[in-house]
């Protein structure tokens, strides 16, 4: 499929240089991106980044968490979606202390593609290790949710994508060149696939139509680890 524009340009090259202006303004910042540069900024695709026997492990251990949150207040979308806070200790347990090789596997995930060197120069622990489980009904579907305060977040599809339908991710990019018109673009993932942004990008998840999308939710902030949930 040709690139070229009607006008001769070449829309990927114009992205790219897109993307470019973004990473440079990024790290001449201390704060986290914001705004227009967060939403210039691109979606890594980790492809294959856990295998087989990493999500059956993390499966097994979200159970040993009970503080699992049902969003059945006010929307039925929020009614299709639970989470679980893995980052919370539980017992004297977290994520980590059960899965410190996958644990490490995935910050080195997000070391290795951290584009906009994002964690350069700054302190950060993670804010949150979220379980989550969307069913029917389900999604995220707010055009400027984004995640607030913290650095990177990674989003790990757990489910195999023939389980459900629906739930795809998407991503608020840059305005289109030669229509200035918004565009979001969606990312399908196979299982095991991870996809890391930059948190302040605006991101959704689809609508379920049927099955279960389970999903490993990751961020970083520069603040103290979070031994809670997502907002302490």
């Amino acid at each position: 499929v040709s690139t070229q524009s009607t006008w001769g340009i070449d829309r990927n090259a114009v992205l790219d240089a897109v993307y470019a202006r973004a990473h440079l303004q990024i790290r001449s910042n201390a704060e986290p991106a914001r705004g227009p540069a967060a939403l210039k900024t691109r979606v890594e695709h980790i492809r294959g980044l856990l295998t087989e026997e990493d999500i059956a492990k993390i499966h097994e251990v979200h159970t040993l968490f009970p503080n699992r949150k049902d969003w059945g207040e006010p929307s039925d979308e929020q009614a299709g979606h639970a989470i679980t806070y893995m980052n919370k200790v539980t017992d004297g347990r977290t994520f980590e202390t059960e899965c410190p090789g996958i644990t490490g596997k995935i910050m080195a995930g997000i070391v290795e593609n951290d584009r906009y060197a994002m964690l350069d120069g700054s302190d950060y622990n993670f804010r949150c290790i979220e379980y989550h489980v969307y069913t029917p009904g389900g999604g995220l579907s707010s055009p400027t949710h984004c995640d607030t305060g913290s650095l990177l977040t990674i989003s790990i599809l757990l489910s195999d994508p023939g389980d459900f339908e629906g739930g795809v991710f998407q991503a608020t990019e840059p305005r289109d060149p030669r229509t200035q018109s918004q565009r979001v673009l969606r990312y399908p993932a196979e299982k095991g696939d991870a996809l890391l942004f930059v948190s302040h990008k605006y991101h959704a998840v689809s609508q379920i139509e049927s099955g279960e999308r389970r999903v490993l939710v990751m961020e970083l902030w520069p603040m103290k680890k979070n031994v809670f949930d997502r907002h302490r």
